[in-house]
């Protein structure tokens, strides 16, 4: 059932890749979108069905033919099939929790793309990003030791966008700070050149979240000052403070429950947590660096130990990456 696949389906797959390109969605080709979906659905279904299975009948022969299932799955769904592709997620999601997820390995360039993973759809990438991006996580996590300088440095570029993106809740956030760091012990293990190049990038990341958060907590501090100024003047005289909530009214945004004014404890809860997670992570970085230190001058007249107690042949980018680090760090404080 799941290896069937309608030809023109299989020949817009084939064309793009041939011009190196990712084919997503339905065919132009195929007339019948509607019953297309369908037989999506259906696979779906199975692949779900297969999940709840697999742990307990051995399916070892099939185990290389699983992630190409998913993958292919990921791709063929229409963009305007939410609930499927969510479906679909969560089925993975089981199928990685298991010992097959080592299959998933050679697809990892094309999971880490957000079009394959998420979808073209507006709807599917308000809502699944979350679920996606954790499931690939745990996946990332648990085969970390099997990826190269490229696919590192992918999913570093791929986390650190949603470490940023303010629309994710704290908790994915903190996720992708925390998957951040569990790739350093992978990551010492390259060349020192590209050791250290990952660990900057991971670097930077980490301070201009130091960035944002200090400009989070402005805003927090002069929204809360406002409030406490209006009640005071509120109390002193109601009656024209009842007027001016009146003529308030309508100037607030339709989206009302994500102004950050009414949700600024829970904010500030957020960014000490994530503050925290970061902080804690600035040491796993800075030994990274040390391992990574270019090698010694022959005329060096302290020990390789000695040497390698400091972060070493820093160029003038990465200095400045380390002031900016230690100036937002301390208003942070």
């Amino acid at each position: 059932m799941l290896k069937l696949q309608p030809s023109p389906q299989a020949d817009a797959h084939t064309a793009a890749e041939a011009i190196g390109d990712i084919h997503i969605g339905v065919a132009p080709s195929i007339r019948n979108k509607q019953l297309f979906g369908e037989f999506i659905v259906v696979q779906v279904k199975t692949m779900s069905f297969l999940a709840y299975i697999i742990r307990s009948l051995s399916l070892r022969e099939h185990q290389d033919l699983i992630p190409g299932f998913v993958v292919r799955l990921l791709k063929d769904c229409p963009i305007d099939m939410s609930p499927t592709r969510k479906e679909l997620l969560v089925a993975t999601r089981h199928i990685l929790s298991t010992e097959y997820r080592a299959a998933f390995v050679e697809h990892i360039d094309v999971l880490l793309s957000e079009k394959v993973l998420i979808g073209c759809g507006v709807t599917a990438h308000e809502t699944l990003r979350p679920l996606a991006y954790s499931m690939l996580a745990d996946l990332l996590h648990h085969i970390r030791e099997k990826l190269d300088f490229s696919q590192l440095r992918k999913t570093i570029q791929v986390y650190s966008c949603n470490l940023h993106d303010s629309t994710l809740a704290p908790g994915i956030q903190t996720m992708c700070a925390k998957l951040l760091l569990n790739l350093i012990d992978r990551i010492m293990k390259l060349e020192a050149s590209q050791g250290r190049e990952l660990l900057v990038m991971i670097l930077q990341t980490f301070t201009k979240r130091f960035v944002a958060l200090n400009r989070e907590f402005l805003k927090i501090s002069s929204l809360r000052k406002d409030t406490k100024r209006k009640e005071d003047a509120a109390d002193m005289n109601p009656y024209s403070s009842n007027s001016c909530i009146l003529s308030e009214i309508p100037s607030k945004p339709i989206r009302l429950l994500l102004d950050v004014s009414e949700h600024e404890t829970d904010a500030l809860k957020d960014g000490r947590f994530l503050f925290k997670n970061l902080m804690l992570g600035f040491k796993t970085v800075l030994f990274g660096l040390k391992s990574c230190n270019p090698a010694p001058p022959t005329n060096l007249t302290i020990t390789p130990q000695q040497w390698n107690d400091f972060a070493r042949g820093l160029a003038a980018e990465e200095i400045n990456i380390f002031s900016e680090l230690f100036r937002e760090g301390l208003q942070a404080f």
